[in-house]
C-alpha cells in the first residue's frame, strides 16, 4: 500500500463534497499531514465550507478522560481546532467524553456502539449502554451503529458504516450493507462509504450514485411510518 497525503484527502473531498453530508478522515493516516497541521486543517475547512458539508474525524478515542482531553486537544493533530464530528468508543464510560472540552465546544462525538467488521467483541448489551451514555450526554449526539438501537431520542443520530453497493466481504473481516439494506432494514439515518467511493474508478460520478441511493432508501423507510 503506497502513502496517502494531506492533498489526495483535498482532491476527494473537491470531487464529492457537492454530494456528501459529512467527510470522514484518519488524519493520522496520512503520511504528510503532521509536517504543517495548522496549514493542512485551514485547507480542509475551506473546502468543507465550499460545500457546506461538515469534518469528520473517525479517530475513536477510547481512554480515560484526561488523556483523551490531551489527544483532542494538542498538536501535532489538535482535532479539537477543526472536526466537527468525532468518533469515541464508549468503553471508558462518561469520562471520555467530558474530555472532548474546548473553549469553543463546536466539535461532537459519536460512540461507537456497533462495528462492521467480522467477529467484533460488541456485545447487544455494550451497544445499549453506548447508547444511553449517548442519550445523556451534551457531548454526544448519536452513534455509530449496524442497526437501528433507539427510537426514544428521535434526534439520536444512528450512522451506520460498511456501506458498499456491491455487498461483500473484504479479507481482513471487513462485512459491506448495500445503502437499501443499512437504511430500510437496519435503521440508518447516515450511511458511511469509505472504499465504495474512494476506490472508485471515478470518485465523483460514485458519490453521486451512494448519495441518490441513500436519499431514496431514506424517502421509502420514511414512507412507512
Amino acid at each position: 500500500m503506497t502513502d496517502l497525503e494531506s492533498q489526495e484527502l483535498f482532491d476527494l473531498a473537491e470531487k464529492t463534497g457537492r454530494f456528501i453530508c459529512c467527510l470522514k478522515t484518519h488524519v493520522d493516516a496520512l503520511s504528510d499531514w503532521h509536517e504543517n497541521s495548522s496549514k493542512n486543517a485551514l485547507k480542509l475547512k475551506e473546502i468543507s465550507k465550499k460545500f457546506d458539508f461538515l469534518i469528520f474525524e473517525d479517530r475513536k478515542f477510547a481512554d480515560i478522560g484526561k488523556t483523551v482531553e490531551a489527544q483532542f486537544n494538542r498538536e501535532p493533530y489538535a482535532i479539537s481546532s477543526w472536526a466537527d464530528l468525532v468518533t469515541v468508543h464508549g468503553l471508558p464510560g462518561p469520562g471520555i467524553l467530558d474530555g472532548l472540552n474546548h473553549k469553543e465546544k463546536r466539535c461532537k462525538a459519536l460512540i461507537v456502539a456497533e462495528m462492521s467488521s467480522k467477529g467484533n467483541l460488541a456485545s447487544k448489551e455494550y451497544a445499549d449502554n453506548c447508547v444511553e451514555l449517548a442519550k445523556n450526554h451534551e457531548n454526544a449526539i448519536g452513534v455509530i451503529s449496524q442497526s437501528r438501537l433507539d427510537d426514544t431520542k428521535p434526534d439520536l443520530i444512528h450512522m451506520t458504516p460498511g456501506v458498499k453497493i456491491a455487498d461483500s466481504e473484504d479479507n481482513l473481516g471487513q462485512q459491506y450493507n448495500t445503502p437499501e439494506k443499512a437504511v430500510i432494514e437496519k435503521g440508518a439515518d447516515i450511511i458511511i462509504v469509505g472504499r465504495g467511493i474512494t476506490q472508485a474508478e471515478d470518485p465523483e460520478d460514485k458519490a453521486k450514485e451512494y448519495q441518490e441511493r441513500g436519499w431514496r432508501a431514506l424517502l421509502e423507510r420514511c414512507a412507512t411510518f
